[in-house]
């Protein structure tokens, strides 16, 4: 059961799909790994652990999820570090 208060949305502490499209695919919460999980087919490609925070996808890549991006305008290059550099 969802319920919807001032503070956000709350769901019962039981394993259940959040978000389905159809059976066996979508957004599922395991609560006795403590993992939210993407699903397919009833098999699971990809989860978040909500202890550690730790992403692991089907192929068995596990880590923390950490993106860096430089951002190229014109002839300079804003690196995600901070200084700014002339290409």
């Amino acid at each position: 059961m969802i319920f919807v208060n001032n503070c956000g949305i709350n769901f019962n502490d039981a394993s259940a799909y959040w978000m389905k499209i159809a059976t066996n695919w979508g957004i599922y919460c395991d609560v006795v790994v403590n993992t939210v999980g993407f699903r397919g087919a009833g098999t699971e490609k990809a989860s978040i652990d909500l202890d550690t925070g730790d992403f692991q996808e089907a192929l068995g890549v596990v880590g923390d999820i950490n993106a860096t991006v430089d951002v190229h305008v014109g002839n300079w290059v804003f690196p995600s570090g901070g200084q700014i550099c002339d290409a």
